[in-house]
């Protein structure tokens, strides 16, 4: 199993729907806060235009962060993890 820490705007325009994803949570987040600093998803998908992306984690539970403030690292995401098998 291979973990690929996600750094740039590049790796995660290469995310599909399905792949997995492991994402530590700040303090402030509301996962953090419900007891869960780190999450495992498998990616429901990218929306938004470039520049204003979301990664959209789980649809039902409305788990998501906007990709450039996690580049910027002003989102409540603290570290995004692509897993490969």
């Amino acid at each position: 199993m291979k973990f690929t820490k996600l750094e740039t705007p590049d790796q995660f325009e290469h995310l599909k729907k399905g792949d997995i994803v492991i994402v530590e949570w700040k303090e402030s987040a509301l996962e953090y806060r419900r007891g869960k600093r780190i999450t495992t998803h498998s990616i429901y998908g990218l929306i938004g235009k470039l520049g204003e992306r979301e990664l959209i984690l789980d649809s039902r539970k409305n788990t998501y962060f906007i990709i450039n403030m996690y580049l910027n690292n002003t989102s409540h995401a603290k570290e995004a993890y692509l897993v490969s098998l």
